[in-house]
């Protein structure tokens, strides 16, 4: 991605395939320590000096990830949280059961992970609340994973972010209920105060598609300061 001057951007995303690397980011916790020792690496390194502005990028996971880290890093002035919601990922998938609509389940991304059987997933999801840490699976990663982004939900961050924000849709992602598209109506200008903007862009979030990555670039682009 390009960069504008004066600009450091991080991206928090899981990096690499190698299943050690997916264990040390298997939770909510350990993913946002390892962000927070990238960014002190990078801030010892002197690749972020004190004139640097950093802008925050979160791609699914990540994204949840992003008030939080808004809050608490030092000298992040804007973050764009890419297809993500206000709860967490597990909320998601339970709206859109909720609503009948199960056309997720179709996606790459649910046939990748195993969790494209409906009553599996309902059955899975139930049991996650029910056992403990490691009892039981949802797709590759642990009830631990789940349980933590579900007890520790992106709204309240949300709520008291301190720096200028952004959530940007791809009006065709099919993680995208209609439950969430309600909630974000209602916080988006509510407040004339609030520093969070949200957007839809074109798309189904593919970002595999270079017209896709082109419009998400340019966006981000314009509207960094």
């Amino acid at each position: 991605m390009e960069t504008k001057e004066n600009y450091k951007i991080v991206i928090p995303q899981l990096i690499g395939k190698k299943e050690s690397l997916q264990t040390l980011l298997d939770s909510r916790s350990r993913r946002i320590k390892t962000v927070n020792n990238l960014y002190n690496q990078l801030i010892n390194n002197r690749e972020i000096d004190s004139l640097a502005n950093v802008v925050l990028i979160g791609f699914g996971e990540g994204a949840y990830l992003l008030p939080y880290l808004s809050n608490y890093l030092p000298r992040v002035e804007n973050f764009f949280m890419i297809n993500a919601g206000l709860g967490s990922p597990l909320s998601e998938m339970q709206y859109l059961i909720s609503e009948g609509d199960n056309s997720f389940l179709n996606t790459p991304k649910m046939r990748y992970f195993g969790m494209d059987d409906l009553d599996e997933l309902k059955r899975t999801i139930r049991e996650v609340h029910t056992y403990g840490e490691f009892d039981i699976r949802l797709g590759n990663k642990t009830n631990y994973y789940w349980k933590e982004f579900y007890t520790y939900p992106t709204d309240p961050d949300l709520a008291h972010i301190s720096t200028r924000g952004n959530i940007i849709l791809s009006k065709g992602y099919p993680f995208m209920s209609k439950t969430l598209k309600a909630e974000l109506n209602l916080i988006n200008g509510s407040n004339p105060l609030t520093k969070l903007k949200i957007t839809e862009i074109k798309g189904k979030g593919d970002f595999r598609i270079k017209e896709e990555i082109e419009l998400l670039k340019k966006y981000i682009l314009n509207n960094i300061n």
